[in-house]
């Protein structure tokens, strides 16, 4: 049995993804990250404080990953 069959066993990995408004690029990157088959991958995105609302939409369009909103950019 590999790490990789076992999630117990297999390293942590975080994605951190920084964003600032551009929301259909961050989608992409989040969509790509998601076609990933690590088993413990963790996704972050912060938002640094987007003024167009993208960081929110995001959160509920992908709920599966944490969300960090800065407050300031």
């Amino acid at each position: 049995m590999t790490s990789h069959d076992n999630k117990d066993n297999a390293r942590s990995i975080w994605a951190v993804v920084l964003m600032y408004g551009r929301e259909n690029d961050t989608a992409a990157c989040l969509e790509s990250l998601l076609r990933q088959d690590h088993p413990n991958l963790t996704i972050l995105l912060v938002d640094n404080a987007s003024p167009d609302g993208a960081g929110t939409r995001l959160q509920r369009r992908f709920p599966g990953i944490r969300y960090l909103h800065t407050g300031t950019n």
